[in-house]
Protein backbone atom coordinates (compact mmCIF):
# COMPACT_ATOMS: atom_id res chain seq x y z
CA UNK A 1 0.00 0.00 0.00
CA UNK A 2 1.43 3.34 -1.00
CA UNK A 3 1.60 6.25 2.03
CA UNK A 4 -1.18 8.38 -0.31
CA UNK A 5 -3.36 5.07 0.30
CA UNK A 6 -2.25 4.39 4.02
CA UNK A 7 -3.54 7.83 4.69
CA UNK A 8 -7.12 7.28 3.03
CA UNK A 9 -7.69 4.12 4.94
CA UNK A 10 -6.73 5.67 8.25
CA UNK A 11 -9.07 8.88 7.86
CA UNK A 12 -11.77 6.26 6.49
CA UNK A 13 -11.28 3.99 9.21
CA UNK A 14 -11.60 6.96 11.46
CA UNK A 15 -14.86 9.08 10.29
CA UNK A 16 -16.37 5.59 9.65
CA UNK A 17 -16.49 5.53 13.43
CA UNK A 18 -17.45 9.36 13.84
CA UNK A 19 -20.76 7.83 12.21
CA UNK A 20 -19.77 8.97 8.41
CA UNK A 21 -21.91 7.03 5.68
CA UNK A 22 -18.99 6.03 3.08
CA UNK A 23 -18.86 7.54 -0.78
CA UNK A 24 -16.98 5.85 -3.23
CA UNK A 25 -14.80 8.94 -5.72
CA UNK A 26 -17.37 10.28 -8.37
CA UNK A 27 -16.31 9.64 -11.85
CA UNK A 28 -15.72 12.90 -13.30
CA UNK A 29 -13.25 15.66 -13.65
CA UNK A 30 -13.45 18.00 -10.45
CA UNK A 31 -11.80 20.98 -9.01
CA UNK A 32 -13.06 20.96 -5.81
CA UNK A 33 -13.77 17.58 -3.80
CA UNK A 34 -17.35 19.33 -2.34
CA UNK A 35 -18.83 18.97 -6.27
CA UNK A 36 -19.47 15.31 -6.13
CA UNK A 37 -22.96 14.91 -6.81
CA UNK A 38 -23.81 12.53 -4.05
CA UNK A 39 -22.07 14.58 -1.44
CA UNK A 40 -23.02 18.40 -2.20
CA UNK A 41 -26.83 17.60 -3.81
CA UNK A 42 -27.84 15.94 -0.59
CA UNK A 43 -26.33 18.82 1.07
CA UNK A 44 -27.66 21.26 -0.16
CA UNK A 45 -31.42 19.58 0.47
CA UNK A 46 -30.52 19.28 3.65
CA UNK A 47 -30.17 15.20 4.00
CA UNK A 48 -26.21 14.63 3.98
CA UNK A 49 -26.02 13.68 7.10
CA UNK A 50 -22.16 12.70 7.63
CA UNK A 51 -20.34 11.55 4.11
CA UNK A 52 -16.53 10.99 3.92
CA UNK A 53 -15.07 10.07 0.73
CA UNK A 54 -11.87 9.87 -1.43
CA UNK A 55 -11.92 12.32 -4.17
CA UNK A 56 -9.78 13.00 -7.10
CA UNK A 57 -8.97 16.71 -8.32
CA UNK A 58 -7.75 18.23 -11.21
CA UNK A 59 -6.18 21.76 -10.99
CA UNK A 60 -4.02 21.87 -14.09
CA UNK A 61 -3.22 25.57 -13.18
CA UNK A 62 -1.41 24.42 -9.62
CA UNK A 63 1.14 22.25 -11.67
CA UNK A 64 2.36 25.00 -14.04
CA UNK A 65 5.35 25.64 -12.10
CA UNK A 66 6.32 22.41 -11.07
CA UNK A 67 7.03 22.61 -7.95
CA UNK A 68 7.05 19.78 -5.12
CA UNK A 69 4.01 19.98 -3.41
CA UNK A 70 2.04 22.01 -5.95
CA UNK A 71 -0.05 18.91 -8.23
CA UNK A 72 -2.15 19.13 -11.20
CA UNK A 73 -3.75 15.73 -10.04
CA UNK A 74 -4.18 15.00 -6.28
CA UNK A 75 -6.52 13.54 -3.85
CA UNK A 76 -8.55 14.82 -1.34
CA UNK A 77 -10.05 13.24 1.52
CA UNK A 78 -13.18 14.78 2.02
CA UNK A 79 -15.59 14.74 5.05
CA UNK A 80 -19.14 16.76 4.73
CA UNK A 81 -21.08 17.14 7.90
CA UNK A 82 -24.63 17.94 7.58
CA UNK A 83 -24.52 20.23 11.32
CA UNK A 84 -21.25 21.26 12.54
CA UNK A 85 -20.50 19.73 15.61
CA UNK A 86 -19.38 21.89 18.51
CA UNK A 87 -15.79 20.32 18.79
CA UNK A 88 -14.94 20.07 15.03
CA UNK A 89 -11.67 21.16 15.78
CA UNK A 90 -10.58 18.50 18.37
CA UNK A 91 -11.97 16.05 16.14
CA UNK A 92 -9.95 17.05 13.44
CA UNK A 93 -7.05 16.73 15.53
CA UNK A 94 -8.15 13.04 16.57
CA UNK A 95 -7.88 12.20 13.13
CA UNK A 96 -4.10 13.12 12.69
CA UNK A 97 -3.11 11.22 15.57
CA UNK A 98 -5.43 8.83 14.10
CA UNK A 99 -3.02 9.28 11.03
CA UNK A 100 0.11 8.35 13.44
CA UNK A 101 0.88 11.93 13.57
CA UNK A 102 2.66 13.27 16.91
CA UNK A 103 1.23 16.83 16.65
CA UNK A 104 3.76 17.81 19.77
CA UNK A 105 6.53 17.18 17.70
CA UNK A 106 5.28 19.26 14.66
CA UNK A 107 4.40 23.26 13.94
CA UNK A 108 0.54 23.05 13.88
CA UNK A 109 -0.71 26.05 12.50
CA UNK A 110 -4.58 27.64 11.86
CA UNK A 111 -5.08 30.26 9.95
CA UNK A 112 -8.20 31.85 9.93
CA UNK A 113 -10.07 32.00 5.86
CA UNK A 114 -12.55 32.70 4.25
CA UNK A 115 -13.74 29.84 1.92
CA UNK A 116 -15.91 29.83 -1.35
CA UNK A 117 -16.97 28.11 -4.50
CA UNK A 118 -18.35 30.23 -6.93
CA UNK A 119 -19.80 27.33 -9.38
CA UNK A 120 -21.56 26.01 -6.17
CA UNK A 121 -22.14 29.17 -4.44
CA UNK A 122 -21.34 27.90 -0.88
CA UNK A 123 -19.06 28.87 1.32
CA UNK A 124 -18.09 30.27 4.37
CA UNK A 125 -14.95 31.13 7.30
CA UNK A 126 -12.85 28.39 8.98
CA UNK A 127 -9.16 27.77 8.78
CA UNK A 128 -6.47 26.65 6.63
CA UNK A 129 -4.40 23.98 8.33
CA UNK A 130 -0.68 23.99 8.22
CA UNK A 131 1.76 21.14 9.05
CA UNK A 132 5.39 22.42 9.46
CA UNK A 133 4.79 25.13 6.77
CA UNK A 134 2.70 22.88 4.27
CA UNK A 135 -0.64 23.24 3.61
CA UNK A 136 -2.48 19.91 4.28
CA UNK A 137 -5.78 20.69 5.12
CA UNK A 138 -8.81 23.03 5.32
CA UNK A 139 -11.64 23.31 7.95
CA UNK A 140 -14.94 25.49 6.44
CA UNK A 141 -18.25 26.20 8.27
CA UNK A 142 -20.32 26.54 5.18
CA UNK A 143 -22.91 28.92 6.00
CA UNK A 144 -24.19 29.23 2.49
CA UNK A 145 -24.82 26.51 0.03
CA UNK A 146 -26.17 26.21 -3.45
CA UNK A 147 -26.78 30.16 -2.77
CA UNK A 148 -29.38 29.91 0.36
CA UNK A 149 -28.11 30.79 3.73
CA UNK A 150 -28.08 28.39 6.48
CA UNK A 151 -29.51 28.46 9.53
CA UNK A 152 -27.01 26.57 11.14
CA UNK A 153 -23.84 26.18 9.54
CA UNK A 154 -22.35 22.71 7.64
CA UNK A 155 -18.74 21.76 8.15
CA UNK A 156 -16.60 20.69 5.24
CA UNK A 157 -13.00 19.34 5.72
CA UNK A 158 -10.99 18.92 2.94
CA UNK A 159 -7.57 16.95 3.47
CA UNK A 160 -4.71 17.12 0.96
CA UNK A 161 -3.47 13.44 0.92
CA UNK A 162 -0.59 13.35 -1.00
CA UNK A 163 1.07 16.78 1.58
CA UNK A 164 -0.10 14.94 4.70
CA UNK A 165 1.67 11.48 3.43
CA UNK A 166 4.76 13.51 2.72
CA UNK A 167 4.15 14.81 6.26
CA UNK A 168 3.76 11.37 7.85
CA UNK A 169 6.38 9.42 5.97
CA UNK A 170 8.94 12.63 6.54
CA UNK A 171 9.45 11.93 2.59
CA UNK A 172 10.34 15.23 0.92
CA UNK A 173 7.54 16.18 -1.46
CA UNK A 174 3.99 15.48 -1.76
CA UNK A 175 5.15 13.67 -5.26
CA UNK A 176 6.68 11.22 -3.20
CA UNK A 177 3.89 9.13 -2.13
CA UNK A 178 1.45 8.40 -4.81
CA UNK A 179 0.64 5.10 -6.14
CA UNK A 180 2.29 5.07 -9.04
CA UNK A 181 6.05 4.11 -10.30
CA UNK A 182 7.73 7.06 -9.97
CA UNK A 183 9.05 8.08 -13.34
CA UNK A 184 5.40 6.96 -14.86
CA UNK A 185 4.02 9.42 -12.15
CA UNK A 186 5.70 12.21 -12.81
CA UNK A 187 5.50 11.86 -16.57
CA UNK A 188 1.57 11.89 -15.89
CA UNK A 189 1.67 14.78 -14.14
CA UNK A 190 3.97 16.91 -16.43
CA UNK A 191 1.80 15.76 -19.52
CA UNK A 192 -1.15 16.70 -17.70
CA UNK A 193 0.21 20.10 -17.09
CA UNK A 194 0.91 20.70 -20.70
CA UNK A 195 -1.94 19.47 -22.33
CA UNK A 196 -3.91 21.55 -19.95
CA UNK A 197 -1.64 24.90 -19.99
CA UNK A 198 -0.40 24.67 -23.77
CA UNK A 199 -1.79 22.25 -26.32
CA UNK A 200 -5.77 21.99 -25.34
CA UNK A 201 -7.48 24.16 -27.96
CA UNK A 202 -9.44 26.84 -26.64
CA UNK A 203 -12.33 26.90 -29.06
CA UNK A 204 -12.82 23.46 -28.41
CA UNK A 205 -12.89 24.16 -25.04
CA UNK A 206 -15.60 26.97 -25.61
CA UNK A 207 -17.74 24.44 -27.81
CA UNK A 208 -17.48 22.03 -24.84
CA UNK A 209 -18.48 24.53 -22.40
CA UNK A 210 -21.68 26.01 -24.62
CA UNK A 211 -22.19 22.18 -24.92
CA UNK A 212 -22.68 21.35 -21.30
CA UNK A 213 -24.31 24.84 -21.09
CA UNK A 214 -26.97 23.38 -23.37
CA UNK A 215 -27.02 20.32 -21.60
CA UNK A 216 -27.50 21.64 -18.32
CA UNK A 217 -30.55 23.68 -19.33
CA UNK A 218 -32.21 20.84 -21.60
CA UNK A 219 -32.17 18.62 -18.06
CA UNK A 220 -33.26 21.03 -16.26
CA UNK A 221 -36.51 21.84 -18.80
CA UNK A 222 -36.80 17.52 -18.57
CA UNK A 223 -36.36 17.98 -14.26
CA UNK A 224 -33.70 15.66 -14.65
CA UNK A 225 -31.54 17.57 -11.49
CA UNK A 226 -28.84 14.60 -11.36
CA UNK A 227 -28.11 14.94 -15.34
CA UNK A 228 -28.34 18.93 -15.03
CA UNK A 229 -26.03 19.29 -11.72
CA UNK A 230 -23.40 16.79 -13.44
CA UNK A 231 -23.42 18.86 -17.04
CA UNK A 232 -23.07 22.11 -15.04
CA UNK A 233 -19.86 20.49 -12.75
CA UNK A 234 -18.56 18.91 -16.43
CA UNK A 235 -19.10 22.81 -17.71
CA UNK A 236 -16.74 24.18 -14.51
CA UNK A 237 -14.11 21.95 -15.57
CA UNK A 238 -14.13 23.53 -18.82
CA UNK A 239 -13.71 26.40 -17.56
CA UNK A 240 -10.79 25.53 -15.44
CA UNK A 241 -9.20 24.67 -18.63
CA UNK A 242 -9.79 27.63 -20.11
CA UNK A 243 -8.59 29.54 -17.37
CA UNK A 244 -5.36 27.29 -17.58
CA UNK A 245 -4.70 28.35 -21.15
CA UNK A 246 -4.64 31.89 -20.21
CA UNK A 247 -7.62 33.01 -22.78
CA UNK A 248 -10.20 33.96 -20.55
CA UNK A 249 -11.32 37.56 -20.95
CA UNK A 250 -12.29 40.25 -18.81
CA UNK A 251 -15.15 39.03 -16.56
CA UNK A 252 -15.66 36.27 -18.62
CA UNK A 253 -14.57 33.29 -15.69
CA UNK A 254 -17.49 35.35 -13.30
CA UNK A 255 -20.07 35.58 -16.00
CA UNK A 256 -19.72 31.41 -16.49
CA UNK A 257 -19.42 30.70 -13.20
CA UNK A 258 -22.77 32.69 -12.33
CA UNK A 259 -24.51 31.15 -15.25
CA UNK A 260 -23.25 27.26 -13.97
CA UNK A 261 -23.75 28.28 -10.72
CA UNK A 262 -27.75 29.29 -11.29
CA UNK A 263 -27.98 25.64 -13.25
CA UNK A 264 -26.96 24.42 -9.88
CA UNK A 265 -29.51 25.73 -8.18
CA UNK A 266 -32.06 24.97 -10.36
CA UNK A 267 -30.99 21.63 -10.15
CA UNK A 268 -31.25 21.88 -6.36
CA UNK A 269 -35.02 23.41 -6.21
CA UNK A 270 -35.54 20.34 -8.33
CA UNK A 271 -34.70 18.18 -5.89
CA UNK A 272 -36.05 19.67 -2.56
CA UNK A 273 -38.86 19.59 -4.25
CA UNK A 274 -39.14 16.19 -4.80
CA UNK A 275 -37.99 14.78 -0.87
CA UNK A 276 -40.67 14.56 1.24
CA UNK A 277 -41.12 16.68 4.32
CA UNK A 278 -39.12 15.42 7.65
CA UNK A 279 -40.58 12.63 9.42
CA UNK A 280 -41.66 11.13 6.24
CA UNK A 281 -38.95 9.56 4.65
CA UNK A 282 -35.29 10.51 3.82
CA UNK A 283 -33.30 9.81 0.81
CA UNK A 284 -31.20 6.71 0.43
CA UNK A 285 -27.43 7.04 -0.18
CA UNK A 286 -27.74 3.51 -2.43
CA UNK A 287 -29.94 5.08 -4.43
Amino acid sequence: MSRAADVVARLTRFWAGEGCALLTSCDLPVTSGLLHPRAFLPLACGVAGRLAYPQPVRRPVDGRHHLPDRLARLTHFEVVLETAPADLVPLYLRSLRALGLRLELHDLRFAESDWSEAVLATGGPGWSVRIDGLGVSRISLLQQVAGRPREVAAAEVAYGVERLASVVAAAPSARAVGDDPAALGERWEAELVRQACEVVDPELLRRRLDAWDAEAAACLQAALAWGAYEAAISGAYCLALLDARGVLEGGERSRWQRRLADHVAASVELLRASIAPAGQGRASDAD
